[in-house]
């Protein structure tokens, strides 16, 4: 390290960026210290004002602009972030790699602005049209992770480089059959899975990402047959199977880095598509987002996928220290946005599990895509 680091204009970015991305992850997980995360932009907009991080354009000055965009976003400060996300692509175009190993960087950070795009359009959709449509990387520019190394920081940057790898075919592919493809099978992958938390959020992000893609593409191809023809019942079934195997490993936080949105979104797509039978699955996805959904934001979008399967299930067993907790979090806020119909608060009754937490006088949370933030050569964000 830079004895005299915080003189030297560049790296001092740098380094407030990387600080910057690890408070918008704490906060992310555990909806607290805002206050943090609005000290840390502060400190890197400030740090920005002492030199000229755009003439000439570095790949660092595109991660910066992307930690902007990361924490703007969590803050749901969205105007903010695209602005961010847009003077990150700006950058990007102006950059003349010099050698091989800048060549390499430079199509890895462009792997995360394409990922990055992607997941906020698929999010926002029509709402939000300022965003730049940028060239698709083509399969040859995609760089696999090399996974060979023996030093730990070498072995975990590969892995890292191999998950971005799939992530990128993943927004690239053009159907479900492309989609389908896309394996974590590396056994450096998954053997990596124990050493490190950031692999095991990595990877869950990437299968749910995964998941919730080919829901999309399955949903979006059925809807345009002329004959409505159904899709592969073991494609059905494994579309919420293979997404719980993977973020039940994940501890109390982290599948809020992953993306409730994305999980939200893929048990509505299951649910919506033809012949059920997925009860079981659609009871997991719709239990593990209720259960971290601190703001309450996806009970109402919920509601009618939870009541169709809630009364297949007899009531839970209950110890009286349980029921106190549950009533409690039942009780009434005056905070609380649009308030849940009787019949909705009956059914909840019976998955204490699942009943949404009430936290009040919360920043709202905002988009959060893997690819900008653990995928990045730091070191990962929902929708």
């Amino acid at each position: 390290m830079e004895p005299n680091w915080e003189t030297v204009p560049d790296l001092r970015t740098l380094l407030y960026s990387i600080r910057l991305l690890n408070s918008a992850a704490r906060y992310r997980m555990d909806h607290q210290n805002g206050d943090e995360v609005v000290q840390r932009i502060a400190e890197v907009e400030s740090s920005r004002q002492a030199y000229d991080f755009a003439d000439p354009a570095t790949l660092d000055a595109v991660f910066c602009s992307l930690a902007l965009f990361t924490a703007n976003s969590v803050l749901a400060k969205h105007g903010r972030a695209f602005l961010h996300l847009n003077e990150a692509q700006v950058l990007f175009d102006h950059i003349e790699p010099s050698g091989y190993d800048e060549q390499q960087r430079k199509l890895r950070v462009e792997q995360v602005l394409h990922n990055t795009e992607s997941a906020t359009l698929a999010i926002y959709g029509s709402k939000e049209k300022k965003l730049q449509t940028r060239k698709r990387p083509t399969c040859s520019d995609i760089v696999p992770g090399r996974v060979g190394g023996v030093d730990t920081g070498e072995r975990l940057g590969g892995v890292a480089g191999e998950l971005l790898y799939c992530l990128t075919r993943i927004h690239l592919a053009r159907n479900a059959d492309d989609i389908s493809k896309v394996s974590l099978g590396s056994d450096a992958v998954l053997s990596s899975l124990g050493q490190h938390r950031y692999s095991r959020i990595q990877s869950a992000d990437v299968m749910v990402t995964r998941q919730w893609q080919l829901s999309c593409k399955i949903i979006a191809s059925y809807q345009e047959s002329s004959g409505g023809e159904r899709p592969p019942t073991s494609m059905m079934e494994s579309l919420g199977v293979v997404a719980m195997s993977w973020i039940c490993g994940l501890k109390q936080g982290e599948l809020r880095i992953v993306g409730l949105g994305k999980l939200a979104e893929l048990a509505i797509n299951i649910f919506r598509l033809p012949g059920g039978g997925h009860e079981d699955s659609l009871r997991g996805l719709a239990g593990a987002v209720m259960k971290e959904d601190y703001e309450g934001k996806f009970a109402l979008p919920l509601a009618d996928l939870v009541l169709s399967v809630a009364y297949d299930v007899p009531p839970m067993m209950e110890m009286p220290q349980d029921r106190e907790l549950r009533y409690s979090m039942m009780a009434p806020s005056t905070t609380q946005g649009a308030p849940s119909s009787p019949e909705t608060e009956q059914v909840l009754r019976q998955f204490p599990i699942i009943q949404p937490l009430v936290f009040s006088d919360v920043i709202q949370g905002g988009p959060f895509e893997s690819s900008s933030l653990m995928l990045s050569d730091c070191n990962h964000l929902e929708f």
